[in-house]
Formats: structure tokens, C-alpha cells, sequence
């Protein structure tokens, strides 16, 4: 009667992989699980000229993947804090985010 629904593979974006990267190899061994607060700052690019108005799904992907891991490793987010700085990058054609991660081990 029913037909069998087949499994649907998503590509992992680009972003994905680098947010994927950098949370194992480099954050994830710094975070300190002893019940104290600690922060982490993170550097983000967005979208080469992005002038419209839009979400910033670059960004907005790579930071989401690293607050949800550290949260299934048992981490409380306390706070997130950004400064975006305009005409950044090697071609001044990119925003740069610095993220502050405020979160307790």
C-alpha cells in the first residue's frame, strides 16, 4: 500500500565542512569542562558582496554548528556576542564577524 520513503542525502555545504573542521581541531581541544565561565572567540567571513538585504546563511551556518556541538558535549551557552567589520578579506569585498562565545564547562 505504502511505498517506502527512500533516504534523501543532503551535500554538506562548504561552510559546513570548514565549521566542522575548525569546531574539532581547533576548539573543541581548548574548551575547559571544570564548571567555570570561559570564553571563545571565533573569526567568521561572510558572503563576498552581500549588499542586499538577506540572511547571512555563511555565517549564520558555521557559528549555529559550533554552538550545537558544544552544547551536545555538555556545554552551557551563556552569551554570544559579535562585531561585524565591513570590506574585510584579501580583496576588501567581504564583512568579517568576530564572535565572542561566553559559555561554562
Amino acid at each position: 500500500m505504502f511505498k517506502k520513503n527512500k533516504e534523501v542525502k543532503v551535500k554538506e555545504s562548504t561552510e559546513l565542512k570548514m565549521a566542522k573542521a575548525v569546531y574539532h581541531d581547533e576548539i573543541q581541544p581548548t574548551l575547559k569542562k571544570d564548571g567555570l565561565q570561559h570564553v571563545l572567540f571565533v573569526n567568521s567571513f561572510g558572503k563576498v558582496m552581500n549588499g542586499h538585504f538577506s540572511i547571512e546563511d555563511k555565517a549564520t551556518e558555521q557559528i549555529d554548528y559550533i554552538l550545537t556541538e558544544m552544547q551536545n558535549g555538555g556545554f552551557e551557552i551563556l552569551d554570544v556576542q559579535f562585531m561585524a567589520l565591513a570590506k574585510q578579506g584579501a580583496l576588501n569585498f567581504a564583512d568579517a564577524f568576530r564572535i565572542m562565545i561566553k559559555y561554562k564547562g
